[in-house]
């Protein structure tokens, strides 16, 4: 159980808001900002995908390389990126 930074009231480690007052919680913030973090390496990585189709993507492939990882590496670790934010 953790107490609500707002009311001060009990409620379950799981709960994404206090039932009380409705004050979300930080594991519902933390949560928003992952998805946020996840939604823009998939819109990078369609960047990508789209230059390449078109033929505009000039970057060599070490460059590729390391733009696809840190796609998927944001997407991965979006949640433990999210706690520094």
């Amino acid at each position: 159980m953790i107490k609500c930074a707002e009311c001060g009231k009990e409620i379950g480690q799981d709960s994404l808001s206090c039932p009380e007052c409705g004050q979300p919680t930080e594991e519902s913030r933390l949560r928003k900002k992952a998805l946020i973090l996840r939604l823009i390496s998939i819109g990078m990585f369609g960047l990508m995908v789209f230059n390449i189709s078109v033929g505009t993507w000039f970057a060599g492939p070490i460059e590729s390389l390391l733009y696809l990882l840190t796609c998927v590496g944001i997407f991965i670790f979006a949640k433990p990126v999210a706690k520094l934010f």
